[in-house]
């Protein structure tokens, strides 16, 4: 191919599917989770050892192949496996074929804002959504030759570093935060110590069923989902769920400015706090602090020590199989010590400062991003 052609997907990427029985027999010594998956990473951070968790996991992936987060795709998990290990069902195994000239451009085919979208759209299932390589396969775009390929490639590696530089500073600059936010709320220890019961109202999301019903979902009244909270931290924007107003009044609507809480899910989003940027009901996933007395604390202030203290949170809750329970009476339970005001909102003008200055990092990886789509293939 010397101009670009018409081809899809399927032509020049196949799904690998080796499995094993015994892995460590086999050799086999980490295995990959999609908790393991960084959303719009390419690179593999973290993993976890077969010998020590004994995972149920049967499918094989060996070093260069490229792991695809089938499940929730709106997450955007897909990596490059640098080690040969084995990985859950949630997760589809890849390789290029020899129709790929420069198979090293197969992952940024697949990190591509076309591509993510193609899969979004093609994923079934309204609570755990997930798409499939045949549907993958017959993503359509145009590819060109050997030498229009390792072009490609080396804008495509020049953007994934930038894009990389960016997520550096991001994470440089959350240690620091996390580090101010220890002395800045931990370092204080006078003041009235009180319970959450005491301070607000704990109110838990519900859900309607059943699930799916089109008297109930499909509407325009947005529902608020863990997921949601994972992507946009401190103020979210409910974006994947809709209820009906009929789906509504079975649900729980809550206003802008709430502060709501993850109570159910996996490690790592359980304890998250944030705050709705809009109204919308909320999962039962989810619980609001309602009507807190801001006589004794900010809200925001609230916020921080709920942030600060997730990792607690989490090993509070009850812990049983894949999911973890957070529940209202736990909830009522944790207690606080809350200094006086001005020095609530001495901490909380000094934290809005620091999170101005994250916002910029955040625009400029957007834009870097967008600058990638852009050209992308």
């Amino acid at each position: 191919m010397s101009e670009k052609q018409p081809v899809k997907f399927g032509d020049i990427c196949r799904e690998v599917k080796l499995t094993t029985k015994d892995p460590i027999a086999d050799g086999y010594e980490r295995y990959i989770g999609l908790e393991h998956l960084d959303s719009g990473s390419l690179k593999i951070k973290r993993w976890g050892t077969i010998a020590e968790d004994n995972p149920s996991f049967t499918r094989v992936f060996k070093k260069g192949h490229i792991l695809f987060g089938k499940r929730r795709p709106y997450l955007k998990k897909a990596a490059i496996a640098e080690f040969d290990g084995i990985c859950s069902g949630d997760i589809i195994v890849m390789e290029p074929t020899h129709n790929l000239d420069v198979p090293e451009l197969l992952p940024y085919i697949i990190q591509s804002n076309s591509f993510w979208k193609h899969a979004i759209s093609t994923s079934s299932g309204s609570l755990s959504p997930r798409t499939k390589f045949k549907s993958l396969s017959e993503y359509p775009f145009s590819l060109g030759g050997a030498e229009e390929q390792n072009r490609q490639l080396n804008i495509s590696e020049k953007f994934n570093k930038a894009i990389n530089d960016s997520r550096e500073a991001y994470n440089s600059f959350q240690k620091m935060f996390t580090a101010l936010l220890e002395k800045k709320l931990l370092g204080n220890d006078t003041g009235a110590q009180r319970s959450i019961d005491q301070i607000c109202t704990i109110v838990r999301g519900s859900s309607p069923r059943p699930k799916g019903d089109s008297r109930y979902y499909g509407g325009s009244i947005p529902r608020l989902m863990v997921e949601d909270i994972v992507r946009d931290g401190k103020y979210v924007k409910p974006c994947i769920d809709y209820l009906t107003e009929e789906g509504a009044k079975k649900s729980r609507l809550k206003e802008k400015g709430t502060l709501v809480i993850v109570c159910s899910g996996t490690p790592g989003t359980v304890g998250k706090p944030s705050f709705l940027d809009f109204s919308a009901c909320i999962h039962d996933g989810i619980i609001s602090l309602d009507n807190i007395d801001e006589s004794i604390v900010r809200k925001e202030y609230l916020y921080y020590l709920l942030l600060l203290n997730q990792r607690q949170i989490f090993n509070l809750a009850t812990h049983g199989g894949t999911f973890v329970n957070l529940t209202t009476s736990i909830v009522k339970k944790m207690s606080y010590i809350f200094p006086e005001l001005s020095y609530q909102d001495h901490v909380i003008k000094s934290f809005q400062e620091l999170e101005k200055y994250n916002e910029n990092i955040s625009k400029k990886s957007i834009k870097i991003e967008l600058l990638r789509d852009a050209v992308a293939i």
